[in-house]
């Protein structure tokens, strides 16, 4: 670790945690020296629960992470997909507290949540609400139930297997015993409080924001709808270099070799 580097604060998306970029973020760390840190937004992971769960609040979240850290160099933000667009909100409201920035798969608009996400999010809703119907089962029955479960909702095994991340722990809960929340994600009040909705919108900027004109380093997944073109980000992140993944949505797990190349010239330039 050089402490004459940018730390590396890395962003995940819904229904992840900083988990997600374990393995790329100690490859990139290993290839450039740079400290590498991953957080968990709100609602997810192990941080608190709360609402709203907006863009604007997660912006604020890791503004005040930032602030409360000794960085003597501003560090480069990376996220993907809502950590995206929490990303860019907190480069255009304080670019003073980065260098650079790093948009995995999102851009500065509205546009609405596909509805696979409104999916997975009532089958995890579902098996919630049903926990305490299964939760006396042997944990192993409890992950196929689940499982077999999810599947009517979400049919990639690999979107499945990323969902019960959130799964607190399994266990066999004794008879007339309390059962846990099954997700760490609070995912009925997601429902209840149609927060999807809100996560697809892109917040109002203050009045007299300006471009974020430091390097900009933008990956967008040629089998996702998330980013229609570089032109969306012309304006208010002028100063960015623009790169196509041959993948899904996911693009940290589908194309990790890719990433961290991409990852480790931007972090030298």
């Amino acid at each position: 670790m050089d402490h004459n580097r940018a730390p590396v604060l890395m962003l995940h998306g819904l229904f992840g945690s900083k988990r997600d970029f374990q393995s790329t973020a100690k490859r990139i760390g290993q290839l450039t020296g740079h400290a590498m840190y991953g957080i968990d937004l709100r609602n997810h992971g192990n941080s608190p629960q709360g609402l709203p769960h907006t863009s604007e609040a997660m912006a604020h979240d890791v503004i005040q992470f930032i602030e409360n850290r000794d960085w003597s160099i501003p560090p480069v933000l990376v996220g993907h997909s809502m950590g995206a667009k929490v990303a860019m909100f907190v480069s255009l409201l304080r670019p003073d507290l980065l260098s650079k920035l790093v948009v995995i798969d999102n851009a500065p608009v509205t546009r609405p949540l596909e509805q696979k996400f409104y999916d997975d999010l009532k089958g995890m809703c579902r098996l919630e609400a049903d926990y305490h119907q299964f939760c006396d089962k042997a944990p192993a029955d409890q992950s196929r139930h689940i499982d077999n479960v999810l599947s009517e909702y979400e049919p990639d095994p690999k979107v499945r297997f990323f969902l019960k991340t959130n799964i607190v722990k399994l266990k066999k809960m004794h008879l007339h015993a309390q059962p846990h929340a099954l997700f760490r994600v609070p995912v009925q009040q997601f429902l209840k409080h149609d927060v999807l909705h809100g996560l697809g919108l892109w917040p109002q900027l203050p009045k007299g924001t300006e471009a974020f004109s430091k390097p900009t380093l933008i990956l967008k997944a040629a089998g996702s709808e998330f980013i229609q073109s570089q032109d969306e980000f012309v304006d208010l992140f002028p100063c960015n270099k623009y790169e196509v993944y041959n993948c899904g949505h996911w693009i940290v797990s589908d194309a990790p070799n890719k990433f961290v190349e991409d990852m480790v010239r931007f972090l030298k330039v």
